[in-house]
């Protein structure tokens, strides 16, 4: 962060409880840096990325927010060229950039996980030889999410801090989507922005949050695209029906094979989320 060739205003370091020397190095590191940086620290752990998030947006005095996870780094030119999406498009709502996955090659899922282009359900509007900011629709941007989470992590957000007040900041009882579910509340108040270049090298391993329940990802993940459509169900009709079908054969399965945890959220989404309810919304829009 502070390599950065558009340095940031401060530096805003949120330790979640951590027992172990965290706050006191990050203290230390804060003394000697070129860049006013403030370190916060949370009484009790939060147990997910959410509320050290917020709390630490909250705290903000700039106009401008860039988030960067522990686990994850940022080429020296990020600021510059997300700065660079904003002046070229200063109504977009939500910047990102292109990623790189700088961990998690050894496990022998990941690579399939990524193998796709990053902006594959985007179509043709971020070609792969982009060199200009580019800027896609409120409607594209939030079908395009559905079917893939281009964002790949918060440490890709780059927003206005009124976008963050007007959705009222991340949702802080998600685990593990809180990105894609922050995406498309925040593509539906504006367009999304997109930098050509290389804005994220993203960690992904064995102890990413992510990787520690693949239910609690998979159910979170139908919540959280659900709950979005019933919000905008004219842009998410195509996606709905795709994954309906799907849905009602895993949790049949689930059952089948006394997979109780999972067979219990996939019931507890079908009726605690509405999405019976989103299923007669979207059939007659």
């Amino acid at each position: 962060m502070q390599e950065q060739s558009q340095p940031p205003d401060e530096i805003i370091v949120v330790d979640d409880a951590s027992p172990d020397d965290t706050y006191q190095i990050a203290s230390d590191l804060a003394a000697s840096s070129c860049v006013p940086t403030r370190v916060l620290r949370l009484e009790k752990n939060s147990g997910g990325p959410c509320k050290p998030i917020n709390h630490g947006i909250g705290a903000a005095r700039g106009d401008l927010i860039f988030i960067l996870e522990q686990d994850d780094l940022m080429p020296s030119s990020r600021i510059a060229d997300q700065l660079a999406v904003l002046r070229r498009y200063p109504d977009s709502a939500l910047v990102i950039g292109r990623f790189e996955l700088i961990d998690g090659h050894q496990i022998e899922d990941v690579p399939k996980v990524y193998a796709q282009p990053q902006f594959l359900t985007l179509g043709d509007t971020v070609p792969s030889d982009a060199v200009l900011p580019i800027q896609v629709p409120s409607p594209q941007a939030f079908a395009g999410l559905l079917q893939h989470n281009f964002t790949i992590s918060n440490s890709n957000f780059c927003f206005p801090k009124s976008t963050w007040r007007q959705l009222g900041g991340f949702d802080e009882a998600i685990a593990t989507v809180a990105d894609l579910d922050f995406a498309l509340r925040a593509v539906v108040l504006g367009p999304l922005g997109i930098s050509p270049t290389l804005t994220l090298r993203y960690r992904f391993n064995e102890s990413s949050l992510n990787r520690r329940d693949l239910g609690l990802l998979r159910y979170e993940g139908l919540k959280v695209r659900m709950n979005a459509i019933r919000q905008k169900p004219a842009w998410g009709n195509e996606y709905f029906w795709t994954r309906w079908t799907p849905m009602r054969q895993q949790l049949i399965q689930a059952l089948k094979h006394l997979r109780l945890k999972d067979s219990l959220r996939l019931l507890r989404f079908m009726f605690d989320t509405g999405s019976i309810k989103t299923r007669r919304v979207v059939r007659h829009s």
